[in-house]
């Protein structure tokens, strides 16, 4: 259709994208543009979706997250849409498919009740603070953090006791208030100002 290249456009819609969005968002942009996007798209003139899925499955291929390589095909996408919007191109509708699951990883599975058994005669055997928190945790469900915290123990002591480098990393981890907790809260609160 036209005589503009991939990355001639690229170039208008940066132009043009730097006056709407913030800052960030354009850096953003800019560094998935020029690094992901021109070296392989830079001189076409036509895309096509065989090419973009190529591109994708390179870019994984090299460690990128899958959320890094959406975020370029929305970055393509608008670059496509401006291209379409001056006329420099029809319109591309191209579909990516993504992998389920990462290479080289596989499902978490789970213990067998002979491998569980021998797990907790071996945490027993060896007993730790890490290994009592693992052993309360594989037969109860619970976090030993929950359990002092359930038990109202001072937080600044959970916290020293677990090893936490602060106390917010605990409160964070463990202490999650109900409904009637805040409700407790807001009604004393109420009645201060009131004084």
């Amino acid at each position: 259709m036209s005589q503009l290249t991939f990355s001639d456009v690229a170039t208008l819609w940066k132009a043009d994208k730097r006056q709407w969005v913030k800052p960030a968002s354009y850096a953003v942009y800019l560094q998935l543009c020029n690094h992901s996007l021109l070296p392989v798209f830079g001189d076409k003139k036509a895309l096509d979706e065989a090419l973009i899925q190529s591109q994708v499955n390179l870019l994984l291929s090299h460690g990128y997250s899958i959320k890094t390589v959406k975020d370029t095909m929305l970055v393509l996408r608008m670059i496509l849409r401006y291209g379409e919007k001056l006329k420099v191109w029809s319109h591309l509708e191209f579909s990516v498919h993504y992998p389920t699951q990462a290479e080289g990883s596989s499902p978490a599975q789970t213990l067998s009740i002979q491998q569980q058994r021998l797990l907790l005669k071996h945490l027993q055997g060896h007993l730790s603070f890490r290994n009592l928190g693992l052993r309360i945790y594989l037969e109860t469900g619970l976090r030993i953090g929950e359990i002092y915290i359930e038990s109202k123990c001072d937080y600044k002591t959970v916290s020293s006791i677990l090893g936490h480098a602060s106390l917010s990393t605990t409160m964070d981890l463990y202490v999650h208030p109900d409904f009637a907790e805040k409700k407790k809260v807001i009604e004393k609160m109420t009645r201060r100002l009131r004084v």
